[in-house]
This record gives C-alpha cells, sequence and structure tokens, in this order.
C-alpha cells in the first residue's frame, strides 16, 4: 500500500469495457494499449495532488505481451529498435518494477519450461530493455516483507541520489511512502510515480 494512491490497470472507467472485448484479437490489442492514457489521465490527476502512485500494469506490459505474441523467440527485434521507443505523448514513470516469481517457489513445481514459453521471453524482455529504460528486476523471495524490503531500499536510494544529490523536503511538506507486497503472482509490474514535489520518507508496512 502506497501512502498516496495504488491503481489497477486499466483506468477505473474503463475496466467495465475488458468483458466486451474478445480474446486474442486486435480489437481487445488496441484497447489495452490505449488505456495506457487513461491511466495517464488518473496518475497526472494524483501528481497534481503531490500524491506519489504505483501503478499495477502499464505501457511496458503490453509491449512485451505484443512482441512475446507476434515475433518468434529469435526474431526479437534489437534493442536500439525504435519499436522499445517510449510515446512521446504518454506520461513516463519514474520507476518501472518487474517482480518475477520463480517456479521453484509456487506450490506446484515447474521442473521444466521451454524457452520459447511467454513467461523467460517476457523476462528477457525487459532484461533487454533495461538499458533504455527505468526498469528494475526484482526475483521475489519466498516472504514478501523480504522482496519488500529490497524494493523499498531501491526506492530510497534512488530518491536519495536522484541527479546526483540528496533531495530534501521543508518541514511539515513531507509526503510517506508505504509500500506492501502481501501476494505475488508469477509476475507483477510496479510503476512508480513520484510527484512534484521530492518524496523523503519510503517505509515498508
Amino acid at each position: 500500500m502506497l501512502g498516496g494512491k495504488y491503481m489497477t490497470y486499466p483506468a477505473p472507467c474503463l475496466q467495465r469495457f475488458i468483458s466486451q472485448m474478445p480474446k486474442g484479437t486486435m480489437l481487445r490489442r488496441a484497447f489495452y494499449f490505449l488505456s495506457n492514457y487513461a491511466s495517464a489521465f488518473y496518475v497526472k490527476i494524483q501528481l497534481s495532488l503531490n500524491n506519489p502512485v504505483v501503478l499495477n500494469g502499464y505501457y511496458f506490459e503490453q509491449l512485451t505481451f505484443s512482441i512475446v505474441n507476434s515475433f518468434p523467440p529469435d526474431g526479437v527485434p534489437p534493442v536500439v529498435s525504435e519499436l522499445y521507443n517510449f510515446p512521446e505523448d504518454l506520461l513516463r514513470p519514474n520507476l518501472v518494477f518487474f517482480v518475477n516469481f520463480s517456479d521453484q517457489l509456487m506450490f506446484k513445481r515447474v521442473t521444466t519450461r521451454s524457452p520459447a514459453h511467454w513467461k523467460p521471453r517476457t523476462v528477457n524482455l525487459y532484461r533487454l530493455m533495461q538499458s533504455r529504460h527505468p526498469i528494475v528486476i526484482q526475483e521475489a523471495s519466498r516472504f514478501p516483507r523480504d522482496t519488500a524490503f529490497s524494493i523499498y531500499n531501491y526506492i530510497l536510494d534512488h530518491l536519495r541520489h536522484r541527479d546526483g544529490k540528496w533531495h530534501h523536503e521543508p518541514p511539515g511538506n513531507k509526503c510517506t511512502v508505504h509500500l506492501s507486497i502481501s501476494h505475488l503472482p508469477t509476475t507483477y509490474k510496479y510503476n512508480l510515480y513520484y510527484p512534484p514535489t521530492e518524496v523523503t520518507d519510503v517505509a515498508v508496512m
């Protein structure tokens, strides 16, 4: 839980339309891509109120899904491709966390997984894009609180050293971030946005 706002994807105003989009169709894929702009609108509202935002799912989730389903494993475009350019008219997250839940932590163990399976391909795509975007791949621990602390430490370090200097807020104008992960599915994407004023206190609850 964030001491600002936690948002799901697609945006609340569009969630009722999901069931009307046939699975596996270009219509459904276009719906999710356009939903990025609705989510960005809601995020901007919170940022204008100086609230940091964690958004579960966003542009990179849709991008990796499309690439995995459009290209063979040996035909993925190189990282220099324009395909990986972030849309100029879309709000950029300050940080993107990809929490990877290992097969070894599942109740039903997966002994072998084909390299062509969507999961290893998705993880590899996020690793590929790390050279171009602020993506953090976090391996999930057996204990969710340990995973939360790892994310907390990364956020804290990022805030302290952003732009190569420490950031401080005047007394009485702090914005505390509370981050809690109670359940980790196979893969989880968090997009973190900071408000215009600096976030100085980060705490795991």
